[in-house]
């Protein structure tokens, strides 16, 4: 399986929120090196029949009547044939590394006991009226069902939902542009746009 490719483009902000950030930037780079493996060649792909996928992957994202889209913090391309289990794996986001005792904000360099995405590992994307969870863990809960129990009483009909690690890229019915949604630790909302295709040459 190829590594799907990860842009992370830093955030600004003050003196201490720089320095929380640093340190959330130094356990990413820390755990990416210590669990992602070795990229790879791949020998299999064929020029004209395989196809690459951009998704830009925004911050977290709060509707109010006032509220803007912010700038994607994270280009991911993945592989026609990879599925969506590696587009949730490859997202960061700062939520995922917090510390599951609380704010350590006074001390970011405490070292770190368990992060929240070891903890809280639910995960839904929604893509064209269709939900796909992360279905990997037996912890793991289905977030469509809230969403649609709110549909049925508001009389609003959702799509099926699909375990995510079955739906490959290729087979996703997307339009570029358009936005769609990344939901993980119950209440941290992406969105996420499918910015480009193209194929291997």
């Amino acid at each position: 399986q190829v590594p799907a490719n990860s842009l992370i483009y830093p955030r600004k902000g003050n003196a201490s929120t720089v320095k929380y950030n640093n340190a959330i930037q130094r356990r990413k780079r820390e755990i990416l090196l210590s669990h992602q493996p070795a990229a790879r060649k791949n020998k299999n792909l064929k020029r004209g029949n395989n196809f690459i996928v951009s998704f830009r992957i925004h911050d977290p994202f709060e509707h109010t009547e006032e509220s803007k889209v912010e700038n994607f913090i994270q280009e991911i391309l993945l592989l026609d044939y990879q599925t969506l289990d590696c587009l949730r794996d490859t997202i960061i986001c700062e939520s995922d590394f917090q510390d599951v005792r609380g704010d350590i904000s006074e001390d970011p360099d405490v070292p770190l006991t368990k992060m929240s995405r070891d903890v809280y590992r639910s995960a839904m994307f929604y893509f064209d009226n269709t939900f796909y969870v992360d279905k990997r863990h037996v912890d793991c809960e289905d977030y469509s069902s809230i969403v649609k129990e709110w549909g049925q009483s508001h009389n609003i009909k959702f799509g099926s939902t699909c375990d995510m690690s079955l739906m490959k890229v290729g087979n996703l019915n997307v339009r570029f542009g358009y936005p769609y949604l990344y939901v993980h630790q119950g209440v941290c909302e992406h969105l996420v746009i499918v910015n480009d295709a193209r194929l291997v040459t």
